[in-house]
C-alpha cells in the first residue's frame, strides 16, 4: 500500500469508530431521563453532523491524485483538526 491508502485507511478507521461512538451514545439516551434524552439527542445530532462533514471531507482528500495528494492532505489536516476537536468536546457532553 502506498501513503495515500493507508492515510485514508486511517481516517477511515477513526471515522467507524465514531460511528460506533454514536451508537453507543444513542443507546445509553434510551434509558436516561426525558431532559437528559433532549441534551443527549441533541449532541448526538452535532456529532453525526461532524461525522458527515469528515466523510465529505475524506471523499475530497480519495479523489486526490499522487502528485496532489500531499498539498490536499495539509488542507484535510487542518480541516481534520478543527472537526476532531468538535467531535472530542461533544463526546465529553455526552459522557457528562
Amino acid at each position: 500500500m502506498n501513503d495515500k491508502a493507508l492515510y485514508i485507511e486511517k481516517i477511515e478507521t477513526e471515522l467507524k469508530e465514531w460511528k460506533a461512538e454514536i451508537e453507543l451514545f444513542k443507546a445509553k439516551s434510551l434509558s436516561a431521563t426525558a431532559d437528559a434524552k433532549i441534551s443527549m439527542n441533541e449532541n448526538i445530532k452535532v456529532f453525526e453532523a461532524k461525522v458527515e462533514e469528515a466523510k465529505v471531507k475524506l471523499a475530497e482528500l480519495v479523489k486526490s491524485t499522487e502528485n496532489t495528494f500531499d498539498a490536499m492532505r495539509k488542507t484535510f489536516e487542518i480541516k481534520w483538526e478543527i472537526i476532531k476537536t468538535a467531535v472530542v468536546d461533544t463526546t465529553k457532553k455526552l459522557n457528562a
